[in-house]
């Protein structure tokens, strides 16, 4: 018996390319579960089809098909109704003419309004999966944070609410997230818990040059943006700017990158202490980050596995999921929300204190390993997979 996956993404492959995290499109396979994978990227910016693999296809359908679409934005906005049509009826051809077991859109908007008109009437399961609080993420950067339509939130939260409880399953990645998605109307036995899996290889390099420089390095890597508290970042930075023995990178890119730059001017802070990377490969992430005394991820989700996996200390806000990661004071130091002041003290006692960084460092790695190392949750999604197709029981779904 094949299996077959269709994931529809609210991204482009340039922009996975570019954000170091295109080899995730060759992993919706599960390590071989599904025999055919279909990616559809519906909100491209060119549209084409790119060869995976053997059995897997990505197809993006780019607004390049509407005049002038790809080049302005004002004329996006009117296509939109007419773009969205096409790219539904070019999906639910796919999904017929292949014969596809499971839709799985990759958000509760964009991509789960074309994965369930595209299976409306059909046998195809429409799942949707969730990866992010979106209201968490709308208040802390009301203008970048959370999808909306015609600039507001709420009219594109009926839309939300709409989509999740048609879903015949909601995943969600993280178990801090059911609440979330239960809140929306969805039933409790209608949510499945996927975790994420990575490919931790880049974090056991033995041969590796760990840092021995006189200097501590302290690391934020990820999207320099408000929704990442970047600027609680910045005023740990600006408290340490005297302080000789550790300096601060900052690896990646985002809306806010231009305005950090400038304040790092504005309070002279030189090259000894805050060092810029920009985007930097996914081997660099891994190298950075065991090479970090203290990795600071005030708010993450691939970020804070990784940071967790290096085997180096984590600090991070306790907020959204952060905490089935980050036991305080046992795999790392977890403080509340906005509380830069103990953001401060924390960091401080681990720089001063190598065993216990060591120890949490250790602790958080076996805790990664153990719980989202790709190898040891391919089995466990293998089984959620099998429920959703109806091969299971479903009382085992929320497990």
């Amino acid at each position: 018996m094949t299996r077959s996956l269709m994931f529809i993404a609210s991204s482009d492959y340039d922009s996975l390319l570019q954000k170091g995290v295109v080899d995730m499109i060759s992993e919706r396979d599960e390590g071989g579960f599904f025999d055919k994978v279909f990616s559809i990227h519906p909100l491209a910016k060119k549209t084409r089809k790119i060869f995976i693999n053997n059995n897997h296809y990505l197809y993006e359908f780019g607004f390049d098909r509407l005049w002038f679409g790809s080049s302005s934005k004002f004329l996006r906005y009117i296509y939109s109704p007419i773009y969205f049509l096409i790219a539904t009826k070019q999906t639910r051809s796919l999904i017929i003419k292949n014969n596809i077991d499971i839709v799985r859109s990759s958000d509760p908007y964009w991509a789960a309004i074309i994965g369930y008109f595209s299976t409306l009437f059909l046998k195809t399961k429409f799942v949707i999966s969730i990866h992010a609080d979106w209201d968490k993420r709308d208040e802390l950067d009301s203008k970048l944070g959370a999808p909306k339509i015609f600039f507001s939130r709420k009219l594109i939260k009926i839309i939300e609410r709409f989509l999740l409880k048609k879903a015949f399953r909601v995943i969600c990645i993280r178990k801090s997230l059911f609440k979330y998605v239960i809140n929306q109307g969805v039933k409790k036995e209608n949510v499945v818990y996927m975790p994420h899996g990575i490919d931790l290889t880049n974090f056991y390099n033995k041969n590796e040059i760990i840092n021995k420089s006189k200097f501590k390095i302290i690391s934020f890597v990820g999207r320099i943006s408000r929704e990442n508290y970047i600027y609680d970042v910045f005023e740990i930075i600006k408290f340490f700017k005297n302080r000789k023995d550790c300096k601060f990178i900052i690896a990646g890119d985002g809306p806010e990158f231009a305005n950090l730059k400038r304040l790092t001017n504005k309070y002279k802070l030189n090259k000894n202490k805050i060092i810029f990377t920009g985007f930097i490969s996914k081997n660099k992430v891994a190298s950075l980050r065991r090479k970090s005394s203290i990795n600071i991820v005030l708010m993450g989700g691939l970020s804070l596995i990784e940071a967790a996996a290096s085997g180096n200390p984590v600090i991070t806000y306790d907020t959204e999921w952060h905490s089935e990661i980050i036991k305080n004071n046992l795999t790392g130091k977890i403080v509340k929300e906005g509380d830069i002041k103990n953001l401060i003290k924390a960091i401080i006692s681990l720089l001063e204190n190598e065993k216990l960084a060591t120890e949490l460092g250790n602790n958080a790695k076996e805790e990664v390993v153990k719980n989202y190392e790709i190898n040891n949750v391919l089995q466990f999604r293998a089984d959620k997979y099998n429920i959703i197709l109806g091969n299971s029981n479903i009382n085992e779904i929320t497990k």
